[in-house]
């Protein structure tokens, strides 16, 4: 394969998954010979994280990032022009990210255009109105506005990798998306780097001055309300009552719910046990500290952290949402609870807490063991490569 001019354009609202899912894809194109850009449709994300990992790959931002749901395809060809490449590469950390005209403009700009799958969004139950003084029943108009936008995401990309069976599923059935466009390689991880280093996660309890015998949960992620980490900590506060362990927790990352997650723990009288340590670019050291990862998410696609956690061992306590049943599908793996039912989510936390220390450490080992043998960042990337570089060969699912 000769080299190709690669442009995976991103529209980044904080650093998340997506974000270091992109960052790894950037780099696995790189190794593999290819001059890749990343393109920042909307506000610069990479270039801090781009640096720590020493990635050889191009960081540019388009012009008139702004409004760019409002443009149309012209608009969208003008912002394409000023880019050269032989692939296009949308990353979309959820459907609507982008218009149906940004897709047709890719499309006609570049010989080959892909869009990258994380998540298909929650599509809210349709509802109805009443017109003309109420005497006229609506129909739901928005609704099936909504239906036809996002199926229309489908009609133009050549290939759709999807990061998980969930997502490809809803695109094929709900928004009727081509079988023959879509392919699921699920989300990986660097099994290397993330596995548990007990003098890492001593260090940092230090600085955090957590008891080294302390029972500690808690997540690395965006602190946004779909995440639902206020949940998370109302059922800590109940497991803080509940039992006599001193048990603590972690919520690492930055978001737009940091202020408010940190008055909550006032309120509840918990701050003392609560520690925001903010941004980190070594999540590896923040599971190592860990005992018990909890993911409470409203959606999600195939979450990075969920297996960043469980290569570092930590035991899981997750919301059956989008892929991770694909993950947690063993119970010895964790714990899988119904999305949204917060008093299972805080029944399998005191479990979690309750759990003899033989028995949590062996589930830790298990799930690295699980994360190991299918979702190794090196079979996932290369195959999202292939597609790439490849996009008319025929859909497969990499394990």
């Amino acid at each position: 394969m000769s080299a190709m001019r690669i442009q995976l354009l991103t529209s980044a609202a904080e650093w998340g998954g997506t974000e270091m899912h992109t960052l790894q894809l950037a780099q696995t194109l790189g190794d593999r010979g290819h001059d890749v850009t990343i393109v920042e449709l909307a506000r610069p994300a990479y270039e801090r994280a781009a640096e720590a990992a020493g990635l050889r790959a191009k960081i540019v931002r388009s012009a008139n990032p702004r409004n760019g749901a409002r443009r149309g395809c012209v608009g969208w060809w003008r912002t394409l022009r000023q880019f050269d490449g032989d692939v296009c590469v949308l990353v979309k950390g959820f459907i609507e990210v982008g218009t149906w005209q940004l897709d047709l403009a890719a499309r006609l700009r570049f010989p080959r255009y892909v869009t990258i799958e994380h998540l298909t969004g929650v599509m809210p139950p349709r509802t109805t109105g009443r017109h003309v003084w109420g005497m006229v029943p609506g129909v739901g108009l928005w609704w099936y506005r909504t239906i036809v936008a996002r199926a229309a995401r489908g009609w133009w990309p050549e290939r759709i990798v999807c990061v998980s069976d969930s997502v490809r599923n809803e695109l094929a059935t709900r928004y009727r998306f081509s079988p023959d466009k879509l392919v699921t390689i699920p989300n990986g991880v660097n099994v290397d780097r993330f596995q548990r280093d007990r003098a890492a996660g001593r260090s940092l309890r230090r600085t955090w001055r957590i008891p080294e015998d302390a029972f500690v949960f808690g997540a690395v992620g965006r602190l946004s309300g779909m995440k639902r980490f206020q949940h998370a900590l109302d059922a800590f506060a109940r497991v803080c009552q509940a039992t006599r362990r001193d048990v603590r927790f972690v919520l690492a990352g930055t978001g737009p719910l940091r202020e408010a997650l940190e008055d909550q723990v006032l309120r509840a009288g918990i701050s003392h046990l609560v520690t925001f340590p903010g941004y980190t670019d070594r999540p590896e050291q923040v599971y190592s500290a860990l005992d018990v990862f909890v993911m409470p998410s409203r959606n999600e696609g195939l979450p990075l952290a969920l297996l960043e956690a469980m290569g570092c061992e930590c035991c899981p306590v997750a919301a059956s949402v989008g892929g991770v049943p694909e993950v947690l599908d063993d119970p010895s793996l964790g714990w899988l609870v119904p999305a949204e039912d917060d008093e299972r989510f805080f029944g399998a936390m005191q479990a979690a807490a309750g759990l003899a220390a033989s028995d949590l450490a062996a589930m830790g080992v298990r799930a690295r063991a699980r994360v190991v043998e299918r979702f190794d960042a090196r079979m996932q990337f290369a195959a999202i490569a292939d597609v790439i570089e490849q996009p008319g060969a025929p859909g497969q699912v990499a394990r």
